[in-house]
């Protein structure tokens, strides 16, 4: 096969566009394939703009919630208040993203309720445990008679 513009040059190639020969001279790739020049412009000039990206905006409550599950994990006696208050704020975020896609933060939302539940039934485990230790101190469980 020849090149469709220079005749005498054997095609390395084919255009994609119209499925003619194209030669080292000729070829133009754009996303990895094969045109001719007059291809390749027609290719470019459809082609729509790309738009920049931008930041999604982050749904109301989603870092909140993270943060406040971060903390309350972190320091044992806040993380009884904390935990609920994470718990609140995912919620809230997970209604906001079901009510409009367009927001981000599913996924801190998602962190920030889980931890919230773990740190609320550990702190609730752990207020149970010295409930239990100080009535069995004071009752005199321990101490034999």
């Amino acid at each position: 096969m020849k090149c469709k513009n220079h005749p005498q040059a054997d095609a390395i190639g084919v255009c994609v566009g119209c499925g003619a020969g194209v030669c080292e001279q000729c070829r133009v790739t754009l996303g990895g394939r094969t045109y001719c020049q007059p291809c390749a412009d027609r290719a470019f000039e459809e082609r729509p703009a790309e738009a920049p990206a931008t930041p999604r905006e982050q749904a109301p409550g989603a870092v909140t919630s993270l943060v406040c599950a971060l903390i309350g994990f972190m320091i044992w006696p806040l993380g009884i208040i904390l935990g609920p208050i994470a718990i609140y704020y995912a919620n809230q975020a997970r209604e906001a993203i079901r009510a409009n896609p367009a927001l981000d933060g599913s996924g801190l939302a998602t962190i920030g309720y889980v931890l919230g539940i773990v740190i609320t039934v550990l702190g609730a485990l752990g207020v149970l445990y010295i409930i239990l230790m100080f009535t069995c101190a004071f009752s005199g469980f321990w101490f034999a008679e």
